[in-house]
């Protein structure tokens, strides 16, 4: 999981699958064009090697997983999305894929 102290808002919401607030927060951040915060969030990861791609996915909530991707095409580089995104592992080694099929959420595909 996403360290608490370092994104407690947004990690919480991630854990809830609250896209409302996600938005919100992503969409002030980017609107107040903190760009660098909006991209350093994004690529984020806990403790346990988790970024906010990885709840997203465990929860299997689409909407979610779409204000992400969203934001992540606007902000970051197509290298940055494949490699530390949607490659990026956790500690167990696992992708945001491995979460996908562990979870049948094949929706998240």
């Amino acid at each position: 999981m996403l360290r608490k102290d370092r994104v407690p808002i947004l990690y919480q919401a991630a854990c809830d699958s609250n896209v409302d607030i996600i938005r919100f927060l992503l969409d002030s951040l980017q609107t107040a064009q903190h760009t660098d915060t909006v991209s350093e969030l994004l690529l984020a990861q806990g403790d346990d090697g988790q970024t906010l791609w990885h709840l997203a996915t465990l929860r299997g909530n689409l909407q979610v997983i779409e204000k992400l991707l969203q934001c992540a095409n606007e902000k970051l580089k197509a290298d940055e999305i494949n490699n530390r995104l949607l490659l990026s592992k956790d500690r167990r080694e696992q992708t945001v894929w491995h979460v996908a099929a562990d979870e049948s959420n094949t929706d998240t595909f």
